[in-house]
């Protein structure tokens, strides 16, 4: 059952965070060899599969994978097309930038390698765009922009959502427009990083909600959008 899973689950988190965490080396093993033996170094994975404990063990974590961006191995792509999705899940999208530009560059060494091109919309949708689907029984999608100075706007259409196909719209990372282009009405969970306690929505404010999840601060409000509907969330 789920419980059961969940059960797993934390155990095997458990597993990594003790077993598989070199305190000498302040980050984690990558390998267990023929003998046994835990070696190596990994950051990536750990950060991708969202297995790390929140705090110093993450931001040890962080602090490796952003040594590699910037160590640029050649050729690397197998692991490079994932660390975008993962720098913006982790609050690194300037670094997340760089490597979508990165990846996308003309005449990149394997460019060609399927997992490139999906895991750059992938980073798009996720890290500069933020969508996820919000778990639970109602119908909702949050909307996080993951913007830097070097992007004053990005606008994603046509993205399907269950039934439905949506649009959206940030400028900057204090202005989001949803459309709800077809299919029934949903939640929208308008996100934003950082302290906010209130938002326009359509012009008129909102309280909204704060939150900390992997030691990043944001706010975020929920609102309706009607089928063919656009709402627009902005912060004061």
């Amino acid at each position: 059952g789920s419980n059961n899973a969940a059960d797993q689950a934390a155990v095997l988190k458990s597993l990594v965070n003790t077993k598989w965490w070199n305190a000498n080396a302040n980050g984690f093993y990558s390998t267990l060899d023929a003998q046994h033996q835990l070696k190596g170094g990994d950051a990536a994975d750990v950060l991708y599969w969202g297995v790390v404990d929140e705090g110093k063990k993450a931001d040890a974590a962080l602090k490796d994978l952003l040594i590699e961006v910037h160590r640029h191995p050649p050729c690397a792509v197998e692991g490079e097309s994932h660390y975008a999705e993962i720098l913006y899940r982790y609050g690194a999208p300037a670094a997340g930038y760089s490597v979508i530009l990165d990846l996308a560059s003309p005449g990149h060494c394997r460019q060609e390698y399927p997992e490139v091109s999906f895991s750059e919309i992938g980073a798009i949708t996720t890290g500069v765009m933020g969508v996820s689907i919000v778990p639970g029984p109602a119908r909702e999608v949050e909307t996080l922009p993951g913007l830097t100075a070097k992007t004053a706007w990005a606008e994603l259409r046509n993205l399907p959502v269950g039934r439905n196909l949506v649009a959206i719209r940030h400028d900057g990372v204090h202005e989001s427009t949803f459309t709800n282009l077809s299919g029934p009405a949903l939640i929208w969970r308008a996100a934003f990083p950082g302290v906010r306690r209130k938002v326009l929505v359509d012009g008129r404010q909102m309280a909204a909600q704060t939150e900390k999840h992997l030691g990043i601060d944001f706010s975020w409000v929920e609102v309706p959008v009607g089928a063919g509907d656009t709402v627009q969330v902005r912060t004061p």
